[in-house]
């Protein structure tokens, strides 16, 4: 088959969306189908007309043929690029807008400071009805990245999206070397994320041998440096800045866990990056995507974002490098369910 793979892009933001796209086209290839990828504008989504000209955009993108080649099959990804217009479009949904969904009441409220609420409402109905029409006469069969994700496609509109879950992007980098005493968290470092949580953690920590590493950059880098500093954690909370996968993969593979807690995330492919490491991970109860790869107790712990209840379980880790080892190994057999034999097996089937 002929595959291309679409997803939306902003300029020096290529994030997990982004990789994605680039690591299916690469694993269709394995498999002797041919593919390529195209990445179409998101633009901003602070200004409103700005984000509408990208749906224009995407909408107005011819994706069915290539030099009088007929496309077999077009997969799209994240907004817009669900506008682009095929026969076969097979959306692997990662998300909408989310300031206009599930975090409206947050970002409606910081709206209403500015003055500028009454008009948000008015663009929020004008994107959901976008929405609900594009996903609903463009797009051939609807499969969601995660169960939390597809009950938002459920909540705000209606739509049944069937569950794929993404396997990890770099396979060829997954190792376990050791379990060293230190807890290892990756991310960008924005609010949402939560990195806070293990700063704060390890305030309560007993344990004396166990360290907290945190990689990535972003707008609480600064916050977190001077949470640090505060609580008198030099010696025992490093940050690393930016990562390249090679370092992230090299952390994960000598760390005793990995702690991925942000709130109400869409899958998360740190946890089940860390799982096919063997390593066990730490989430939380309202993290979204990784609680259904997480079974506390079994192969990592699901804890309530709760500093003191996430520092009682980093000091069993610490304490103990068998029971790291024993949830790993039960996380990497978990994690072996998620294939991409599986991916491309459902996007080359009968429809």
């Amino acid at each position: 088959m002929r595959f291309l793979v679409v997803t939306s892009y902003v300029p020096f933001e290529m994030g997990g969306n982004e990789r994605l796209a680039l690591a299916l086209v690469r694993e269709l290839k394995k498999r002797g189908h041919e593919a390529d990828w195209l990445f179409t504008p998101q633009n901003r989504h602070y200004l409103f007309r700005s984000l509408m000209s990208a749906y224009v955009a995407n909408y107005l993108t011819d994706v069915k043929e290539v030099d009088g080649k007929p496309i077999d099959r077009v997969v799209t990804i994240k907004y817009p690029s669900f506008a682009v217009k095929h026969p076969v479009q097979l959306c692997w949904f990662a998300h909408r807008q989310r300031e206009y969904y599930d975090l409206w009441d947050e970002w409606i409220a910081y709206q209403k400071k500015i003055g500028a609420g009454r008009r948000r409402k008015i663009q929020r109905a004008i994107l959901h009805r976008v929405d609900n029409y594009l996903l609903s006469r463009h797009v051939k069969h609807l499969f969601a990245i995660s169960g939390n994700v597809a009950g938002r496609l459920k909540n705000w509109g209606n739509h049944t999206a069937e569950v794929l879950y993404p396997p990890p992007l770099r396979e060829e980098l997954i190792r376990t070397e050791a379990y060293e005493p230190y807890i290892f968290s990756v991310s960008r470092l924005i609010a949402p994320k939560r990195m806070g949580l293990l700063v704060e953690a390890m305030r309560h920590v007993k344990s004396k041998t166990i360290r907290a590493v945190i990689g990535g950059h972003g707008a609480e880098y600064q916050r977190l440096e001077e949470l640090i500093q505060r609580y008198g954690l030099t010696d025992r909370v490093t940050l690393t800045g930016s990562l390249t996968d090679e370092e992230v993969f090299d952390h994960i593979a000598r760390c005793r866990a990995v702690l991925f807690a942000p709130k109400n995330e869409d899958y998360g492919l740190v946890a089940v990056e860390a799982m096919r490491s063997r390593k066990p991970v730490i989430t939380c109860t309202d993290s979204g995507g990784p609680t259904e790869l997480i079974k506390d107790g079994k192969n990592g712990f699901v804890l309530p974002p709760d500093p003191e209840v996430i520092a009682k379980r980093i000091d069993e880790l610490a304490n103990s490098e068998d029971l790291a080892r024993s949830l790993g190994e039960q996380a990497y057999e978990d994690s072996l369910a998620i294939s991409w034999d599986k991916v491309v097996e459902r996007f080359t089937a009968p429809l």
